[in-house]
């Protein structure tokens, strides 16, 4: 992905019409590039951390390269691997820290959390976010992806628009 004149978005679409599983991009099952995986409902294609809008690819291999074999169990473990700032910013941005900070919103706040990040309290994992922090709409997660990946898996946006009655 990309192939030729079509944008990513066109060929997932594509390739999701057609009954491929599509996984998206997470910072503990992802490579730089796309790759095939094997799930209890057959093959299907992860999204690669190439996607991800304003990714240094340097810092993206680094960080792959220093991933454990079983992931990043939390939060203060992918902050050790020392990315930039921008760099965490741009994969919470992607919802490519699920798997250890939930999702984007959340991800995005435990970024925030400064006292975590100092020397003493390195060793420790992250407390939670709160759940206060509600997951993103429906909307503002299409958006969302759309800003961060230039795709999105959850839907079309000609959906969104059909299902707000606003195509004729």
């Amino acid at each position: 992905l990309p192939m030729g004149f079509y944008s990513a978005s066109q060929l997932v679409d594509d390739g999701k019409r057609h009954g491929l599983t599509i996984l998206p991009v997470c910072i503990n099952a992802s490579g730089y590039d796309h790759h095939i995986e094997h799930t209890p409902q057959g093959r299907a294609l992860r999204l690669g951390l190439r996607l991800v809008k304003g990714g240094d690819k340097q810092q993206l291999l680094h960080c792959i390269e220093q991933r454990p074999p079983t992931g990043f169990a939390h939060l203060q473990q992918l902050l050790r691997v020392g990315l930039r700032q921008d760099q965490l910013n741009a994969l919470a941005s992607a919802d490519a820290l699920l798997s250890v900070a939930g999702h984007r919103f959340q991800s995005r706040w435990a970024l925030l959390d400064q006292v975590a990040q100092l020397p003493l309290f390195q060793e420790e994992p992250m407390h939670s976010v709160p759940e206060l922090i509600q997951a993103p709409s429906a909307d503002v997660t299409l958006v969302e992806d759309f800003h961060a990946l230039g795709l999105s898996l959850t839907q079309h946006p000609i959906r969104l628009l059909e299902a707000r009655q606003q195509l004729k």
